[in-house]
Order: structure tokens, then sequence, then C-alpha cells
């Protein structure tokens, strides 16, 4: 079975780090890109992420009109 490829949207680094060590540890799920901003985020090929893990308050209003 393949990996689920996911994608983290985080703009707080530590963050970012925190949950990328913790997903990294499921033998069944890989980080294949992390956005640090929305500009990064929309600029991704998304044909090769299966998920997304959005930081909503990055994007404040906004990040539950583009899900």
């Amino acid at each position: 079975m393949d990996k689920i490829k996911l994608m983290i949207v985080e703009d707080d680094p530590v963050w970012m780090q925190c949950i990328s060590d913790y997903i990294e540890k499921e033998n069944d799920i890989i980080v294949v890109k992390q956005a640090y901003n929305k500009e990064e985020a929309l600029q991704v090929d998304y044909n090769n992420i299966d998920v997304v893990l959005l930081d909503l308050t990055l994007l404040k209003d906004e990040g539950t009109k583009k899900t």
C-alpha cells in the first residue's frame, strides 16, 4: 500500500518541525511538502499530495474559504 502524501501549511517553524517529526513516525504517512505561508501553499502542484494539514489561523478568515 502506498504511503499517504501529506503537505503541512504552518507559519511557525517550531510547530512545523514538531508536526513533521510527529507525523514522520507513522509508517503510512510521508510529508512531501512544507509551506510556511499561503503564497507558498497556493503554488504547489497538488497532483502529488493526498492530504493538506492547514493552520487555519495562518490564513485567518481565508482558511475556511479555501478548503
